[in-house]
């Protein structure tokens, strides 16, 4: 459930930091900081036992509607600066991340199904969660001092990273603990 509400929330910020579109990232940050927080609430009343499977990856589902708040907010800040510049190398970055992401979001629909492929849904998202790493090194390795500023449009973009890969870590996470409650529930 929290994939296929986070997922075209991402979806839509990184469209819309490829495309610089300023007006379609505002809305998409309103309307989507008004979904995750009706969605939070319910999210919240199941991890209230963080010591049963359900609750741990209600958990993880609680933190991935948290990196997905702050996707759409990091994005929405990067377009509507002053200096809003998007190098074309960022841009090609962040739409094989927006790809990867929508692969992740079609893959879930089968998570709860007893014979879903967790395998292929496992080595998705670590070759997702590797290359946004990868680009997290690239990129910090290149910034200056002034690029670490808060503000900055390397920095935000670097901290848009960083939420991109909490989000799928999160999300590996919520899948090994409903991988884990699918076994204990079918033995």
């Amino acid at each position: 459930m929290t994939m296929q509400s986070c997922g075209p929330i991402i979806d839509k910020a990184l469209e819309c930091l490829s495309s610089n579109d300023s007006i379609a990232v505002c809305k998409n940050h309103r309307i989507g900081s008004r979904n995750i927080d009706l969605i939070t609430g319910k999210v919240r009343d199941c991890s209230a036992d963080a010591y049963s499977s359900i609750g741990k990856s209600a958990l993880y589902c609680e933190y991935m509607l948290e990196a997905t708040d702050k996707i759409a907010e990091t994005t929405r800040h990067l377009i509507t600066s002053p200096d809003s510049y998007i190098p074309i190398s960022y841009r090609c970055e962040i739409e094989t991340i927006r790809g990867g992401i929508a692969r992740l979001s079609r893959l879930t629909d089968s998570i709860l199904d007893a014979d879903a492929d967790t395998v292929k849904i496992n080595g998705d998202t670590g070759l997702e969660k590797d290359f946004i790493e990868h680009s997290i090194a690239v990129h910090s390795k290149g910034m200056t001092h002034e690029d670490f500023d808060e503000g900055a449009p390397a920095y935000s973009y670097l901290m848009l990273l960083y939420y991109l890969h909490s989000f799928v870590c999160s999300f590996s996470q919520a899948i090994r603990n409903t991988e884990t409650g699918n076994k204990l529930m079918t033995a």
